[in-house]
């Protein structure tokens, strides 16, 4: 069995969402191009305006660069190494036309142009795409290649134009027609660009050595993976001798099983997993109670639930997924959770252990492609579990994973994940609530205390669309396969009179103790923040143009549930949540304990929080107001407020995941330093810290 500990001092290598290794590009004319994609940032509106010519208002209409910025879930720039602008693309989850709801168009894109498979979730528009002339054709080839790279789950990029409008070469060579089948004088054409024309998902097989399937003709794969491990060959022939990629080739059996994944005929990764778990040493470890522990319910026991969705789960932040310019990854079980002495009940065992993993650089993001295949290899096991060192930063396979809390005794030196199969559903939808949900959502949230405030709400927004104080309320849920697994629900952010004693605070309670399968975010009261005294108060500038927003595009999270084994959906979630509701901001304040009945239990939080970010407050300046009489400023900024800390999440953020540091940090002595180096790390938006023990 394969090991690999961590040293005893690393340094880990952060870089941002899109950074990418730097490729070479070459003009229509011949000039070479060392160029790299990253995300759009406002600054590079002015390039991006010198860029528009009119064949691109042409093609995209008229376009406010700024107002567009804001509202892409996905804008991403390609530069030089000298930080020009060569090319640029934004990209929103509806199509760019205005007679068309954002809301409503699946039915009408499906009936117009036959696109059955198209989904919110496998689905983005190109809203705009401007280049340099000389490196249009290239920029665009990259941008497509790095999108469909950074979003495993986006299969399709349309292009929505009026029919009198033709493209640009650059954009001709990479999307093509899509037929109108209702009406021929439609005002629009479609056009699509595919992933497998760019980024295929990859080809998984049984792994093989030279003496099996001859009748193919493939290469030994061994000596195909060799050279993917080479930077860890002296560590792992050390330890397990030589041959030991061979060895696990050549022992599979009913219960051990090696894939590879292969581009043109060539082995570029490798998996290796086995049924035998070592669930006493995970148990002792790691809390699995939520899980069952990992084995499978009695039959006839209180835990036995629908097939395919049959869950228990830790509330845990989302993993984070990073496109990070790293060597290839090796993640790896111990070798102490195959020793036969500990495994207790192998035939109640509902989970198997990956071994082995790792990937070419180049493919590191389609490892997910695995998943289905090894689930198919072990078909009476629930639960995919892998461990990995602390040190080692968090890579795209574990994107699926949920990473499972660790008992406070543990001295295991790595983090467990655990992957439930039905995480890997791809019909998850979100829509608006109806009357008749109400029983799914009930039956969902049925362990939690809140459940009483979550169905007042629904119940409310059913009914009158309102709460009793008139506040505007909209309802969503996500549904699997039939079955409701989630639901939010959002207020109106308006500006109310705190002072009145008309409008008294409805405490929450904390979930109990059985309830840890399910997440629930909640501040249930109805007197909300107004958004000047937010605006006032917190920087929230360093993440929307304030002025580029309604104030009906502002919403505050009443509530968040959501089945954890579909935690990896939960930024979808959100980001349907605002498209649906027409909204582009998404505020969660949190209290200070002496003001906890204004909060959620700390349980309920970490769903919703590990998508949004947290807002600096701002210093307030301490006005005289007596004396300043008809000078003081306007009572949003002057009040005095219960201090609270403010999260967000808006459009740009839906495909902006953070970067996972499972490293531990040390910060000695309370000195003024220590703890402006704790602030920065808190308000580093990008980055999710998880505390070890």
């Amino acid at each position: 069995m394969v090991t690999i500990e961590p040293s005893k001092t690393q340094f880990v290598v952060v870089q941002a969402p899109f950074h990418r290794k730097m490729k070479s590009i070459t003009s229509l004319h011949g000039k070479v191009e060392t160029v790299g994609v990253r995300r759009t940032e406002s600054a590079d509106a002015p390039d991006i305006n010198s860029l528009i010519t009119p064949s691109t208002a042409d093609v995209f209409g008229r376009v406010h660069v700024i107002y567009l910025l804001e509202q892409a879930n996905l804008a991403v720039t390609l530069t030089n190494t000298s930080n020009e602008l060569l090319a640029h693309a934004a990209f929103l989850n509806h199509p760019n036309v205005d007679f068309v709801d954002q809301a409503c168009w699946e039915p009408w894109f499906c009936e117009q142009f036959g696109a059955d498979k198209c989904t919110p979730l496998n689905t983005l528009f190109m809203h705009l795409f401007v280049a340099l002339p000389e490196f249009s054709i290239a920029s665009a080839k990259e941008i497509v290649r790095t999108v469909f790279s950074a979003i495993p789950d986006l299969h399709y990029i349309f292009l929505v134009t009026t029919n009198s409008s033709s493209l640009e070469p650059a954009l001709a060579e990479l999307f093509e027609p899509l037929a109108c089948l209702q009406d021929p004088e439609s005002p629009c054409s479609a056009f699509v660009c595919l992933r497998h024309n760019h980024v295929p998902r990859l080809h998984i097989r049984r792994a093989s050595t030279s003496n099996q399937f001859n009748s193919f003709n493939r290469v030994e794969d061994h000596d195909d993976l060799t050279p993917i491990l080479a930077e860890h060959a002296s560590m792992l022939n050390a330890s397990y001798g030589p041959y030991f990629l061979a060895d696990l080739i050549e022992a599979q059996d009913e219960d051990h099983h090696a894939a590879v994944c292969e581009d043109e005929g060539t082995a570029v990764g490798f998996i290796s997993a086995s049924a035998e778990v070592n669930l006493k040493l995970l148990s002792q470890c790691f809390e699995l109670a939520p899980f069952d522990r990992l084995c499978k319910p009695a039959p006839e026991g209180p835990t036995e639930m629908e097939p395919g969705l049959d869950i228990a789960a830790l509330p845990q932040e989302p993993d984070a997924d990073s496109l990070s310019d790293q060597e290839p990854r090796v993640s790896e079980s111990r070798e102490s959770s195959l020793t036969p002495e500990f495994i207790i009940h192998p035939e109640a065992s509902n989970a198997f252990c990956i071994q082995l993993f790792f990937v070419e650089q180049k493919y590191e993001t389609r490892s997910v492609d695995f998943l289905p295949y090894m689930f198919a290899l072990f078909p009476d096991r629930d639960f995919c579990v892998i461990s990995v060192p602390m040190m080692v930063p968090e890579f795209p396979l574990l994107k699926r994973f949920l990473r499972v809390t660790p008992r406070p005794a543990s001295s295991l030196p790595h983090e467990l994940y655990i992957c439930h199969r039905s995480s890997l559903l791809t019909d998850f939808e979100v829509r608006v609530a109806v009357s008749s949900d109400r029983s799914s959502v009930e039956a969902l949230i049925g362990k939690l205390r809140l459940q009483e405030s979550i169905l007042e709400d629904l119940d409310l927004f059913c009914q009158a669309r309102r709460d009793p104080h008139g506040t505007p309320l909209q309802a969503f849920v996500a549904v699997v396969q039939e079955q409701v697994v989630g639901t939010a629900i959002i207020r109106n952010e308006e500006v109310l009179n705190f002072s009145s004693p008309f409008l008294p605070l409805r405490r929450s309670s904390l979930p109990s103790n059985n309830a840890v399968g399910f997440c629930s975010c909640s501040i249930c009261r109805p007197v909300l923040q107004d958004i000047e005294y937010i605006r006032s108060h917190y920087n929230i500038e360093s993440f929307i143009y304030f002025s580029h927003h309604q104030r009906e595009d502002h919403g505050q999270l009443s509530h968040f549930a959501l089945n954890p084994i579909f935690q990896y959906y939960a930024r979808h979630f959100l980001g349907e949540a605002l498209r649906l509701g027409h909204k582009s901001c998404l505020y969660y304040p949190i209290y200070p304990p002496h003001q906890s009945q204004r909060n959620a239990s700390a349980h309920s939080l970490t769903w919703a929080l590990g998508c949004m970010v947290p807002v600096r407050p701002r210093r307030q300046i301490v006005y005289p107001l007596e004396e300043l009489g008809i000078n003081a400023p306007p009572v949003q900024v002057s009040k005095e407020e219960v201090p609270y800390a403010l999260n967000h999440f808006n459009r740009k953020l839906t495909m902006e995941p953070k970067l996972t540091i499972n490293s531990r940090i040390v910060v000695v002595g309370a000195s003024d330093t220590g703890m402006s180096f704790l602030e920065v790390l808190s308000f580093w938006y990008v980055f999710a810290f998880y505390s070890q023990p």
